[in-house]
Parts: structure tokens; sequence; C-alpha cells
């Protein structure tokens, strides 16, 4: 069962990490939590950040998770 607070809880503990050290895990933990919430839009957002920010590190693991998650929020709307 998700608890919307805490998931919106841990999303901000997420972006105040990546503030401080800018790694893709932080903006996929972002990305899936506005998933989790039913926020495509915003989890579309993250999910291209992490795209572009995989492709520019040559993560192509990354690159196909965040395509993944690009779909998924496509196939909800």
């Amino acid at each position: 069962m998700v608890k919307p607070d805490k998931v919106k809880e841990g999303i901000e503990y997420f972006k105040i990490a990546y503030e401080v050290f800018p790694d893709i895990v932080a903006l996929n933990q972002i990305a899936l939590g506005h998933e989790m919430l039913g926020d495509k839009k915003v989890a579309a957002d993250y999910f291209q950040r992490i795209k572009a920010q995989a492709e520019t590190e040559g993560n192509d693991a990354y690159v196909q998770a965040a395509e993944l998650g690009l779909r998924r929020c496509d196939s909800q709307a």
C-alpha cells in the first residue's frame, strides 16, 4: 500500500540529495515516486532528465530505464 505522504517526503529527500551530489539514482527515485503518486507529467519530466543525463554519462542502462518510464507514463495517459 502506498502512503502518499511518505512518498512525497522521500521525493523531497532525494531532491536534496541530488542537489548535493547529482547522481542519476536520485533522479530515478524522484521519477518513480511521482509515478507512484500518479503524477504522470512530472514523472515524465524527470524521466526525460534521467535520459539526458544518462546519455551524457554514456549509461545505457539508465537510458533504457528512462525510455521504459516514459513509455509507462505515455501508456497511463
